[in-house]
């Protein structure tokens, strides 16, 4: 996704303020991303309902299963 597409995604969503309200970041973080953060990918694709596929295929190739958390298996034997 180029920065465009993310920037537009955000300003769709409210803009960089509303955005770094539901982070908890400061404005001027959002403000700054030339890219989706890689710490922030999963959060933003679930606020602006774009794939991470999409905002960073470097990290999550569109052809890779989607994400699943473990599940820990609290019985045992």
């Amino acid at each position: 996704m180029s920065d465009e597409s993310l920037h537009a995604a955000i300003t769709a969503r409210g803009g960089p303020r509303a955005i770094a309200a539901e982070l908890g970041i400061s404005r001027q973080a959002v403000e700054q991303w030339q890219e989706a953060p890689a710490r922030r990918v999963i959060q933003l694709e679930r606020l602006l309902g774009i794939p991470r596929s999409k905002l960073r295929p470097d990290l999550y190739p569109p052809d890779s299963p989607p994400h699943r958390p473990a599940v820990r298996n609290e019985a045992r034997p």
